[in-house]
Formats: structure tokens, C-alpha cells, sequence
């Protein structure tokens, strides 16, 4: 039975994000907090609408901004935009598992007398997901995900194709990369697998290769779960779960979000996203910081109804 959170108390992140938009003078609007536990998960949401209305899935990213040393980020990234949508769409903003209020529970693993770490996959979350709408009873819905949340919901849409009716997509990861961009990306990767490698790293490294590291190993003690499904994995786990290969394969349309002000590996994965999903669009709009979601909930808010109104694939 899904609970209602009765909860007062918002978290740091749902203030970072109400604080960033004094701009407009929007109505208020409720905003429903519910908690649910699942097999493997305790899954807690933002939501709002009706029934009545087109349901919207929004999966959340890696982090609140485009910086390394950002904080780990929440369902309530998507806040601004959930507001702008409230009464167009049944809305839902996830905490993926890990992340915010939401928990991983799985059951104990046990090598020899010692617990293992629970190891999370992106595979996971695609189960949790699906756990998750079968308890919500969804129909066929939209799904929207940003970073990590665009790799979620990727895979999700390929899993389960006839329950999404489309998918928006925001500076997705598990894209590759080439050039320095996909060494830089390399190099990420390995900076979360454990204090030898970091050492490894830092022999004769740049100062700001340093400071990479040194973000990378804060971010993955702030949000372990995230942060060992990005960092701590082997090279040949990660790459297996990677959308190169299997995008081709997406049966919904495909609305892909970049901003005027995207970083270049940011404006490289959405390009190469556009280029290996058939039925998709690429569609920049204007930005003011590398912050996409942050710099305009406007744009993606419309673009998102946009594409949720359409009755034919683009």
C-alpha cells in the first residue's frame, strides 16, 4: 500500500531549488509526498495532478549542477518544472534508490562469514522502476530522465516498451565518448575504484586532475550507491550497460534536450544520443549556464507538454 509522507520538513536540495526561481510569481502548488516500499527499495516521490491527467515519470540526474564537486542530487531537481507542469500532466519526481529519501533493502549476500556491499546496476534500477509502476498501476506513460536518470529511463523504455510512450532526454550518461572527452570519461571512471587506483592516478597528474579525483572520491562517500554504479565498477560491467549498441532499438519517440550553454562532453552524449536513436530530435534551447535544468525550467517544462501532446512519432 502506497503511504502518504506527512512529513513538514523539505530537504536542503527541495530549498536550493525553490530558492533559484524569485524571478515569477507562480501560484502555489501542492505537492504531494508519498513513500512506498518495494522488494528490493524503499521508493519516496514527489507528485502532482490528477488521474484524470497524462502521467509524466521524472527520473533525476547525478548531481544538482554540472560540477564535479556538485552535490549528489534528488527528485527534487525536477521541482521547478514539476510546478510549471501541475496542471497539464499526473506528475511524479523520483528518489532513485540510494538518493534523497529513497533506500536500497536488498537482501543480505554473504561471502563466507562477511556481508557484501550491495552492488548496484543500472538493471536494478530499471527493476525498481518497474516494481515501483506495477504498485502505481500506470498505464503507458512519459518518461523524462537527466544524466544517470536519461540512462535509467533508456533502458526502462527498452525493457518495457509498450508502457512508455515516449522519452525526454537530458544530458544523458552511458554514452560514449571519444577524443579527450572519452578519456577524461576513462579517467572518472577509474577514480572511484578504490584509494590505489586514485594513487595510481595521481602520479604526475595536473592539478586539475587532482581536483577531479578528489571531487569524484568526495561525491562517491556522499552518495555511495550512485556513486559505485558510476565509479566503482569494472570497465567491462560499465560498458556492458551502455546505450551505444542497444538505442537503435528504442520503439517510442525520442525528445533529446541541450542547452545553448552545455560543457562539451554534455553537448557531445546529446548529439551522439540523436545520432543512434531512430525516432528522435534533437532540440536546444537557450540556456544561460551549463545548469540545464536550473537555467530554464521554462523551456523544458513546454517542451516536455510538447512532446506529450503529440499524437504521431516525430
Amino acid at each position: 500500500m502506497t503511504m502518504p509522507d506527512n512529513s513538514k520538513t523539505s530537504s536542503a536540495v527541495d530549498r536550493h531549488w525553490r530558492n533559484l526561481s524569485p524571478r515569477d510569481q507562480r501560484p502555489q502548488v501542492q505537492i504531494r509526498t508519498l513513500r512506498q516500499q518495494l522488494a528490493t527499495a524503499h521508493l519516496f516521490w514527489r507528485e502532482v495532478g490528477g488521474v484524470e491527467q497524462p502521467p509524466l515519470v521524472l527520473l533525476h540526474g547525478t548531481r544538482v549542477g554540472p560540477s564535479l564537486a556538485s552535490q549528489p542530487a534528488e527528485g527534487s531537481q525536477w521541482l521547478p518544472v514539476l510546478e510549471l507542469l501541475a496542471d497539464r500532466c499526473r506528475g511524479f519526481a523520483i528518489d532513485l534508490p540510494g538518493c534523497g529519501e529513497s533506500s536500497w533493502t536488498p537482501p543480505a549476500t554473504r561471502l563466507g562469514s562477511k556481508t557484501a556491499p550491495f552492488q548496484a546496476s543500472i538493471a536494478e534500477y530499471v527493476r525498481v522502476l518497474a516494481d515501483w509502476q506495477a504498485t502505481v498501476r500506470l498505464d503507458r506513460f512519459w518518461l523524462a530522465g537527466h544524466s544517470i536518470g536519461a540512462w535509467i529511463a533508456s533502458r526502462y523504455a527498452l525493457a518495457y516498451p509498450d508502457q512508455v510512450a515516449g522519452l525526454v532526454i537530458l544530458a544523458p550518461e552511458g554514452v560514449g565518448l571519444s577524443g579527450d572527452a572519452g578519456d577524461q570519461q576513462r579517467r572518472h571512471q577509474a577514480a572511484g575504484r578504490g584509494s590505489w587506483t586514485r594513487f595510481r592516478l595521481r602520479l604526475g597528474a595536473s592539478a586539475q586532475t587532482r581536483q577531479e579525483i578528489a571531487a569524484i572520491k568526495a561525491f562517491c562517500q556522499a552518495s555511495p550507491a550512485i556513486g559505485r554504479l558510476l565509479y566503482g565498477r569494472s570497465a567491462q560491467d560499465f560498458t556492458q550497460e551502455r546505450l551505444d549498441e542497444v538505442l537503435g532499438g528504442l520503439a517510442c519517440p525520442v525528445r533529446i534536450l541541450a542547452g545553448t550553454a552545455d560543457d562539451a562532453a554534455a553537448d557531445a552524449r546529446a548529439k551522439t544520443y540523436a545520432a543512434l536513436a531512430h525516432q528522435s530530435h534533437l532540440t536546444v534551447i537557450p540556456t544561460t549556464s551549463p545548469d540545464l535544468l536550473a537555467s530554464n525550467p521554462e523551456a523544458i517544462a513546454d517542451s516536455l507538454a510538447s512532446a506529450m501532446g503529440m499524437a504521431a512519432p516525430f
